[in-house]
């Protein structure tokens, strides 16, 4: 894990490393010269190789299990893919990095996004695992959810935002594992550092337990409502069988629909059976 503040980023921003990047230049320095590293991230920077692609994306993986946010997953997609030609060029390729000088060179590209104004006052700490690293370099996709996810986050606007905050970002090797948490800077004194983390977690477990009762609510509603319209289809095909006298018996005052019908559903109704303002003459 590293963190940084956005006065550090800033920094980074005008070429200098940030202290959180320090330890993986001390690890590529043990393995090969500094300038050496360099030298190969520059060269995946303008590659031009044909990038090597996982049979399935992590990515697709997850939209095909959550097809109603496609679109959110997407755009931070789409916002990666230009973080990557921002900083890396339309000629990147990875493949040939070591694991350690892919993060040396994903973790400079993290620390160049920007942050919006009323963010600059916060410190913001991140995690990518092992397996969230060799994951990126090796499926496109997810690399650029991830570079996405920050570009995003970073753009919002708090109104509120200027005595800033601490964030916590954890990412693993799918959508599925990442998780952030965050709390203002004036938590940061707390005696109760613990017991705020774990009623914090517990406000977390909350939250998701909430979203999947809202997802399996909303996913029952959509069932129901899918179940109407086949009644509603049913109805109008009795009433072309049937006529309208007919339509009289078998609605009985709409009372087959459960008296749920919309305003232009009844004035049709009202038109072809003979009652109300609206019938037909």
């Amino acid at each position: 894990m590293y963190g940084m503040s956005v006065q550090q980023a800033i920094f980074n921003y005008s070429g200098s490393l940030i202290q959180g990047m320090q330890k993986y230049t001390k690890i590529n320095s043990s393995n090969s010269s500094f300038s050496e590293t360099l030298s190969k991230i520059d060269s995946a920077k303008s590659s031009g190789k044909k990038r090597i692609q996982p049979e399935e994306s992590t990515v697709d993986k997850y939209i095909s299990k959550h097809k109603d946010r496609k679109a959110d997953v997407d755009k931070m997609v789409s916002a990666g893919e230009n973080v990557i030609k921002q900083y890396l060029g339309e000629n990147y390729n990875p493949d040939d990095l070591t694991l350690e000088e892919y993060k040396s060179l994903i973790n400079d590209v993290i620390s160049k996004i920007p942050y919006d104004s009323s963010q600059l006052n916060d410190v913001e700490y991140i995690n990518i695992t092992e397996e969230g690293y060799k994951q990126m370099k090796s499926d496109p996709k997810y690399e650029a959810w991830v570079l996405g996810y920050f570009k995003i986050d970073r753009a919002v606007h708090f109104p509120f935002g200027a005595q800033g905050h601490y964030h916590a970002e954890h990412f693993g090797a799918s959508i599925e594992e990442h998780h952030g948490e965050g709390y203002p800077l004036e938590y940061a004194d707390s005696k109760d550092d613990e017991s705020w983390w774990e009623k914090r977690q517990k406000r977390h477990d909350m939250l998701m337990e909430l979203m999947e009762k809202y997802y399996e609510k909303r996913h029952m509603e959509r069932e129901a409502a899918t179940k109407k319209n086949a009644e509603r289809m049913i109805a109008s095909d009795a009433f072309s069988l049937f006529g309208a006298k007919g339509v009289d018996n078998v609605f009985s005052e709409t009372s087959y629909l459960g008296g749920e019908i919309s305003a232009a559903a009844e004035f049709f109704m009202m038109m072809f059976t003979g009652t109300g303002n609206g019938a037909a003459q």
